[in-house]
């Protein structure tokens, strides 16, 4: 699947109306395959060591499109605790939550901080929907656009892992592969 062919299907996204076009469907096969080309690979990350550390997210969710044309979301949010939120995320949205990026930041700043531009850059994207859950200000839903999941990717972490941690865990690592790799 080439890029090229989805960004030119991104081409020309305003209608004399002068408003958005939105082609980030799942009926659009290059964006679909694509997404899931993402979700495969992230699959293959070993994301343990991002638990209970402070990080902003990336999933693509199966929320239902309230305006019933079928687009992709994500959501990007920040967490302290990713298994806790990725679970509240997806009961409070009813929804399947499927991880695609992950950044390590110092705190809550560095989130708002993204969000902001992010907002700025994209904000045709951004989706508001309704939730009773207060919990979940520090999300947001956009329309998944490879734009903006390459700006996501270029963000640079904001802090680093512990030196020690990531030895013990690729030791670990090595020890059960090599204790599996025997039956």
């Amino acid at each position: 699947m080439e890029k090229n062919n989805i960004m030119e299907d991104k081409q020309n996204n305003k209608n004399q109306n002068n408003s958005y076009i939105y082609t980030q469907t799942f009926d659009n096969k290059n964006l679909l395959d694509y997404v899931k080309n993402r979700i495969n690979e992230f699959k293959k990350v070993n994301w343990n060591k991002y638990l209970k550390k402070n990080i902003i997210y990336f999933v693509i969710t199966t929320i239902e499109d309230p305006d019933l044309s079928n687009r992709i979301f994500c959501m990007i949010g920040y967490s302290s605790d990713l298994i806790e939120t990725y679970n509240e995320l997806e009961n409070t949205f009813n929804c399947k939550l499927y991880l695609i990026g992950l950044k390590l930041v110092k705190n809550i700043n560095d989130y708002e901080e993204f969000d902001s531009i992010a907002t700025t850059n994209f904000p045709e994207l951004s989706i508001k929907l309704k939730t009773n859950n207060q919990n979940y200000k520090h999300n947001r839903i956009f329309v998944f656009d490879i734009e903006l999941y390459n700006f996501f990717c270029n963000w640079e972490d904001r802090d680093e892992f512990d030196k020690k941690a990531i030895e013990l865990e690729e030791s670990t690592e090595r020890m059960i592969n090599e204790l599996y790799g025997k039956y």
